[in-house]
């Protein structure tokens, strides 16, 4: 039986590709290792969506700022997990020389990152002004997770850039550029299956820390953690505190300023009263605002987020990822202090040493920071407290005060004096409205059907903001022991300034010290007498008054006071000299 050529070869051609061995060795340049990780370009675009507000893990932020093209799904990016112990300086030269076998050179450097760049092509534009390069580029960067593992990135990309007018600009490409590029992308794919090997030959990735190796012996006594990978840790840990103290200042700062807003709302609608009685505020804290500050820090403490809560789990999923067979060789050795630890477990020690005192540290700080806001905010929102009760009371107290003209009011009575007096609409009617300490006074402005209604602020329940046809309006909701009904009252713009004054004067009633008689201020036996005394006081005052006038005793009272003034003008004469 004669066979064709794809049976003797092997080479169908819906398999061709699949079997071509270029492919085959493409696919097999990175080996399979648990400390190194290759991302799919489609996983790098779910994270790039959920850092633009959806859902799931968010692109890690070097990856942000990326050189040469800032899109990372374009890049083919190696995660590897890198030992604690091992200089990154080590790390960048062992990279170097693989790089520089493979063409490439240094062309930037930061403390913590490097970029390897080589010339592959360079074409005339069409035009004939500029040229096209293209460039294999090497970005490698070194740092940690948020778990606190340290890793070694590696990013490749082939990027053709026109430098026309010292611009760096994308430009397109014809299939022959593009047949080039897979060439130039294949080497590159050769490139990272070189760094693994050296990686892994040097006993540099993290899984090497626990295997045996020329140093992974007990006779080593001296550990050392790298500068780099302490320097990151940490700067990993105050990132991590920072926003977890933002987390719990948010709401305190929100609920400072709410605080600060609605009484800026008070000042503004009092302010032409203040300047008419040359009314000026000093903010000076009073025993009575002392003694609330605990109460008013206790009311904060529920809007805030404890500080033991910005604790992240990844540092005992890190514990476990690091050494899942260190604890249990931990607890034997601490059972039997003979035995020594081999290197990697010391390093382990060490490392878990440095992340719990650095966490140690960080919650500290961050206790001390949350008491300081809390301080901060409890000062600011006393402050404004203070402001708003004693608007009101100078007003109220002042003596050229204006009075109530909807109702018979007196002069010098705090309840009747006139706080604020505009046009409203009191239950779909319109209303000329005066509001005092003591009455809510309204009178419809219909005519011939003019009523005014008076509204005790004692009878007042609560007052509630809420919205009636898309227009904003103040529920008045009364007690039940009130005679007069609910109402609702909407305005122009004024209407959150008059809702700010109208909850003032009810905290101010309700904080007021219910009126006091002369018998609380004394035991009850005393109260007895004392009342006893002033029923015998009312009987003389009565037996007097009932007693019938007659000029003789009136006149025996003037003899008797003439007497009293002569005696005491002498007596200073007949004194010795």
């Amino acid at each position: 039986m004669e066979l064709t050529e794809e049976d003797e070869f092997g080479m169908q051609k819906t398999t061709s590709r699949e079997s071509d061995p270029m492919e085959n060795e493409r696919r097999s340049i990175i080996e399979d290792h648990p400390d190194f990780t290759v991302f799919d370009p489609s996983q790098i675009k779910e994270w790039m969506r959920s850092s633009d507000g959806a859902s799931g893990p968010a692109l890690p932020k070097w990856m942000k700022q990326l050189p040469i093209d800032k899109d990372p799904s374009k890049w083919t990016i190696m995660e590897v997990q890198i030992r604690p112990d091992r200089s990154w300086e080590v790390i960048k030269e062992l990279l170097a020389t693989v790089c520089m076998t493979k063409g490439l050179v240094l062309a930037a450097e930061t403390p913590s990152s490097v970029l390897f760049r080589r010339l592959v092509a360079q074409d005339l534009l069409s035009s004939g002004i500029g040229k096209v390069s293209t460039y294999q580029n090497v970005y490698v960067r070194i740092g940690v997770l948020s778990s606190k593992l340290r890793v070694l990135d590696v990013a490749c990309l082939v990027a053709a850039d026109n430098n026309l007018l010292g611009g760096v600009v994308n430009v397109a490409r014809n299939q022959l550029v593009e047949d080039r590029t897979l060439v130039w992308e294949y080497e590159l794919g050769q490139l990272l299956g070189s760094i693994q090997s050296t990686i892994i030959s040097q006993y540099l990735s993290l899984s090497h820390l626990f295997m045996a190796s020329p140093e992974n012996t007990s006779s080593i006594e001296s550990v050392e953690l790298d500068e780099g990978y302490v320097a990151d840790v940490k700067s990993m840990f105050m990132s991590e505190m920072k926003e977890n103290m933002r987390q719990v200042s948010i709401p305190l700062e929100e609920f400072a300023y709410e605080q600060e807003y609605a009484c800026a709302l008070l000042l503004g609608l009092l302010d032409p009263l203040l300047k008419k009685h040359q009314i000026k505020l000093i903010d000076h804290p009073s025993t009575e605002d002392t003694q609330n500050s605990d109460e008013l820090s206790v009311a904060m403490s529920a809007t805030t987020i404890g500080a033991d809560s910005g604790k992240t789990a990844n540092a005992v999923e890190t514990e476990d990822k690091i050494a899942p067979t260190i604890k249990e060789t931990n607890k034997e050795q601490e059972k039997s202090p003979g035995t020594s630890q081999c290197y990697g477990e010391r390093v382990n020690a060490a490392v878990h040493r440095l992340w719990s005192q650095l966490q140690a540290e960080c919650d500290q700080t961050v206790r001390q920071k949350i008491k300081e806001k809390r301080r901060q905010v409890t000062s600011r929102t006393e402050s404004v407290q203070r402001l708003r009760a004693q608007a009101v009371n100078m007003i109220i107290n002042s003596p050229d005060a204006d009075v109530l003209t909807l109702k018979p009011s007196q002069r010098g009575n705090r309840d009747d004096v006139l706080l604020y007096e505009g046009s409203v609409i009191v239950s779909s009617v319109p209303a000329k409205l005066q509001v005092s300490y003591g009455y809510l006074v309204y009178r419809s402005m219909v005519p011939f059907f003019s009523a005014t209604t008076t509204v005790l602020m004692s009878d007042i329940d609560q007052v509630v903001p809420t919205t009636a046809l898309g227009i904003r309006v103040l529920s008045i909701v009364m007690k039940q022991s009130a005679s007069t009904k609910s109402v609702t009252v909407a305005m122009g713009l004024e209407i959150d300034l008059l809702y700010q004054l109208l909850l003032e004067i009810l905290s101010m009633r309700t904080q007021e010290p219910p009126p006091q008689s002369l018998a609380s201020f004394v035991s009850q036996d005393a109260a007895v007498d004392i009342t006893d005394v002033v029923d015998a006081v009312d009987e003389q005052d009565e037996a007097k008054c009932d007693a019938p006038y007659s000029p003789s005793a009136v006149d025996a009272i003037i003899a008797a006071e003439d007497a009293a003034a002569e005696q005491a003008t002498l007596e200073p004469d007949s004194s010795p000299a």
